[in-house]
């Protein structure tokens, strides 16, 4: 299975940072688990409790049943928040908006990864 298990975390590992950095909903993270089922044949049960989930951003590794490592820099972070920005979400205490936009267009690879990652999400250009 591919980046969905405790052995190769990337691809839940950057869903599970995405929606904490606040660059998703709750909604979104849904409609991904349901996208995942609909194409992993032998698709991990915790996808199931995303679908539906209403907990906390902090706890949601609960949900995966182990915290998946994201690999990503305090940087590249900060470039998910400023997706959270350009989306219309915030504020938030870490950091401020035109910052994170900074970062977020220093590091156009984590844009193209969240675009992949949830080509259902249409970015609105940076301002």
């Amino acid at each position: 299975m591919n980046g969905l298990t405790w052995e190769d975390p990337a691809t839940i590992g950057f869903v599970i940072a995405s929606y904490q950095d606040c660059a998703l909903d709750n909604a979104e993270l849904g409609q991904w688990a349901e996208s995942m089922i609909a194409t992993v044949d032998d698709y991990p049960t915790y996808l199931l409790d995303l679908m539906d989930y209403h907990g906390t951003r902090a706890k949601v590794h609960e949900a995966v049943g182990f915290r998946p490592p994201s690999g990503l820099s305090g940087r590249q972070h900060h470039a998910l928040t400023g997706i959270a920005y350009l989306r219309g979400f915030g504020p938030f205490d870490d950091i401020g908006r035109d910052k994170a936009l900074a970062i977020l267009e220093a590091c156009p690879d984590i844009r193209d990864r969240f675009c992949r990652t949830f080509p259902f999400i249409a970015l609105p250009e940076a301002p």
